[in-house]
């Protein structure tokens, strides 16, 4: 999953036409979220022991946006 999201990751910042490291795709989970997830966060959490509420956390909002519950927004900044 990770590879796949920088490797959209990739492909949006070549459409954007920068190389940027500041520049990267961010993902908010619901509505309300005021947080702003990056692929190297969703990957530090799920790294996390299975106990951690972290990693917890970022597993419900993944089955929650897979299950079409909510919609997952994207942004590029």
């Amino acid at each position: 999953m990770i590879k796949g999201l920088r490797d959209v990751e990739s492909m949006v910042k070549k459409e954007a036409n920068t190389t940027d490291p500041e520049i990267g795709l961010w993902f908010k989970f619901f509505d309300g979220d005021t947080g702003s997830t990056t692929i190297d966060e969703i990957e530090r959490n799920l790294k996390l022991p299975t106990s951690h509420d972290n990693h917890m956390y970022m597993l419900e909002m993944l089955e929650m946006t897979t299950e079409l519950k909510n919609e997952m927004k994207i942004y590029l900044s």
